[in-house]
């Protein structure tokens, strides 16, 4: 009986570790958000007596003592139940808390880094809320202003991320708070194959940063003054732009499926502009590149490290060379205005966002998103319904002739013109001055498109409506949608 009890706790104590390495034991935001520091009022966000950002477990740090330390993350970026949307701009941030919008990126994170997942599942609590793009995910986000966008990934991806982990205080109805790495610190995305390389290797982006970002600085005064509003006030003014990034870095690339005759591997870097060397040593074994360093930073000192790593066969694999051109927009809708005297209802076929204050034309933004190649259209397009915007705005892109590949397109209409975190006076980048003011819920977003390829299967002329689909707010009494986009497949050759 004795040996039976032994034997029972023994395999206990061993399905209590394994709950534990897999992670499904995240924390409660019913019984540990309030406690880490949110404080559920964003009355008081907005007037920088409260938080949109605390740290996990932060309750159990002093203030005195180094906040909670950064928490690195595995996993596949892909969103919930494969939506479109694994990576894409925000679609609306508050002004009152950011210098610039989000990139959103949803990971899939690797079971040794469930952990990292806040709330219940069962429950459907924190992170497991809903059915929206960051279901069952770990939420990244950084501010694009401090993120450069050839490090944007693309739905497939595989990243390593390390980051701030902490509780998303702005919204906790009604499943609690969710928790996310916000703001990552250092990205690493691995790309098999890349669509910029003529020789058919693989990609890895790897972007390390001190830039704190408005997040990062509000989370450290949350950590330093621990409730008490006007301390927290008066730290979001004085609080360095800076945060840690000492450690030692391991990170992996594997390579592309090997050719015929092809009989090794060469690797080549390309410096995207770092301040610091970080004097990697790197070892191939079993397909596989491995890059090890170590990193010390030291405030107020500014580190970046930004590097492209190729990593591929020789001789050469053989890809096709395509270029996608956009060569029209349609604007149906300008987005703009919304209901007079803020209404929250008159039946404006320009915006479900009607709560605002705000006149045409709309100010457009265009991201494109092509073989996971990120590019926002230069300026902003100032659309009235019914504009017809003439473009010439080519990506190259590489693939194999039976490589799968989309083309994705993000769009946002500004609805905020006035100050943001930092400068008061100008509003958040890369939206335009102006007197308009919109809906706390977000800005417009005029709608998606997604279309999926196959190597040159797609060569020849396309057109697509934006969708109306969330996160879109076109109202659906606009049956094609709010615009519609032209663009060209054509193979390069040589």
């Amino acid at each position: 009986m004795k040996r039976l009890l032994i034997a029972l706790v023994a395999v206990a104590a061993v399905a209590l570790v394994g709950v534990v390495a897999y992670g499904v034991l995240g924390p409660d935001p019913a019984k540990q958000a309030q406690a880490d520091g949110c404080g559920r009022s964003r009355t008081a966000e907005f007037s920088r007596l409260g938080p949109g950002w605390a740290y996990v477990d932060d309750k159990d740090v002093p203030a005195t003592s180094p906040s909670p330390p950064a928490q690195w993350l595995a996993g596949v970026v892909q969103a919930y139940k494969n939506g479109p949307d694994a990576s894409h701009p925000s679609g609306g941030d508050d002004p009152t808390t950011h210098d610039s919008f989000d990139l959103n990126v949803n990971v899939l994170p690797d079971p040794a880094y469930r952990g990292l997942l806040g709330g219940i599942e069962n429950a459907q609590t924190g992170n497991f809320e809903g059915e929206g793009e960051e279901t069952g995910r770990v939420h990244l986000e950084r501010e694009t202003k401090y993120q450069p966008a050839w490090t944007w990934p693309d739905a497939g991806d595989r990243v390593q991320v390390l980051g701030s982990w902490v509780w998303d205080c702005g919204h906790w109805d009604p499943g609690g708070e969710r928790t996310e790495l916000h703001p990552y610190r250092a990205l690493w995305d691995e790309r098999v194959p890349s669509s910029r390389s003529p020789y058919g290797e693989s990609e890895g982006d790897l972007y390390i940063s001190t830039d704190a970002t408005p997040a990062g600085q509000i989370a450290e005064c949350a950590h330093a003054t621990k409730g008490d509003q006007q301390a927290f006030k008066a730290c979001t003014f004085t609080q360095p732009n800076w945060l840690d990034v000492t450690g030692d870095y391991t990170l992996t690339l594997k390579a592309p499926p090997k050719p015929p005759g092809a009989k090794s591997l060469a690797v080549r870097v390309v410096d995207r502009g770092s301040t610091v060397d970080p004097h990697w040593t790197q070892t191939i074994a079993h397909d596989t590149l491995t890059l090890r360093f170590h990193l010390s930073s030291t405030s107020p000192n500014r580190l970046i490290v930004a590097k492209q790593v190729f990593f591929g066969w020789r001789p050469a694999r053989k890809v096709i060379h395509l270029r996608v051109t956009f060569t029209k927009l349609l604007t149906r809708r300008a987005m703009d205005p919304g209901c007079p005297h803020s209404q929250t209802s008159c039946g404006s076929p320009e915006t479900l966002r009607q709560d605002q204050i705000s006149a045409a034309p709309g100010e457009w933004l265009v991201y494109t998103d092509v073989a996971g190649q990120w590019t926002l259209w230069p300026g902003f397009l100032k659309a009235h319904d019914g504009s017809t915007f003439a473009e010439r705005r080519s990506t190259d892109v590489y693939v194999t002739p039976k490589q799968p590949w989309r083309l994705f397109v993000f769009t946002h209409e500004c609805d905020f013109g006035v100050g943001s975190w930092t400068h008061v006076n100008a509003p958040m980048a890369p939206c335009p001055a102006s007197q308009e003011f919109g809906n706390f819920v977000g800005d417009d977003v005029p709608g998606e498109i997604v279309v999926h390829y196959r190597g040159a299967d797609g060569v020849g002329n396309h057109a697509a409506n934006g969708s109306l689909a969330s996160p879109s707010t076109c109202p659906t009494s606009n049956v094609h949608g709010c615009y519609r986009l032209w663009w060209t497949i054509a193979r390069v050759s040589g």
